[in-house]
């Protein structure tokens, strides 16, 4: 029978206790929104744990930023700080890429009829919803990354996506927008798009539209040079 001193299961204790502290140190998205919940109560736990969850699974590293942003923060005014910093950083890492037939949307392919959650997926949850435009669509709108996905109303399934360079509220596109490759700025025009192989025109009142390779996408006209937004349309 093998005897442990005393000293010894002293020694074991005391390591297991450091161990154990230095893991429960260690953020997680239900300690994050505890804390934002306690500095907010008007925070809904639900909706905070989800979308720091989702934060977490997209990108480890911001995550851990955010972690110790939220951590910090003392007022309902610092966390719209953190908030607003995470946001500024991913929205400068999502991509949109128009190849072939085919849309990506931060590297993964978009189906030929996609739904909101396609969207979701790749972008989070972090959008607002309008229904019942005079359109009479139901607008999903990410306005911290400049994108919206429309659907016709009732239904779930995506009829456009846009990239809004002028948005009517929320942040302009600061991502990364392709066209067979080809990067194109808010500034682009219908001269250095038409320049692009596989892009040519396609009739449509007061805009520049183009047939991306089967991809109808309208460029529409902003203030001054360049495009308000481009209208990417999923043809069912």
């Amino acid at each position: 029978m093998i005897q442990i001193s005393h000293r010894a299961l002293s020694v074991l204790a005391a390591a297991l206790v450091l161990f154990g502290g230095a893991v429960s140190c260690k953020p997680t998205p239900e300690k994050v929104c505890d804390h934002e919940v306690e500095v907010s109560p008007a925070i809904a736990a639900r909706d905070c744990t989800e979308r720091v969850t989702d934060l977490q699974k997209r990108s480890p590293a911001l995550f851990d930023s955010y972690a110790a942003c939220s951590k910090d923060a003392k007022n309902m005014a610092s966390l719209a700080t953190c908030v607003s910093d995470v946001d500024r950083q991913l929205a400068a890492q999502v991509s949109v890429a128009l190849t072939g037939s085919s849309v990506s949307v931060n590297g993964t392919a978009i189906s030929a009829s996609p739904t909101v959650a396609d969207f979701e997926r790749v972008l989070g949850k972090g959008y607002s919803k309008v229904e019942g435009d005079e359109t009479h669509n139901t607008r999903y709108h990410w306005e911290a990354y400049g994108l919206q996905v429309s659907t016709p109303m009732g239904k779930d399934s995506a009829s456009s996506l846009q990239v809004w360079f002028q948005p009517p509220q929320g942040t302009a596109f600061s991502g990364k927008l392709t066209v067979e490759g080809k990067p194109v700025e808010k500034s682009a025009t219908a001269t250095t798009l038409k320049a692009i192989p596989g892009v040519k025109d396609a009739a449509i009142a007061g805009a520049s539209a183009f047939d991306v390779r089967g991809i109808s996408t309208y460029f529409l006209p902003g203030k001054g040079d360049g495009f308000s937004f481009v209208d990417v349309r999923f043809v069912k």
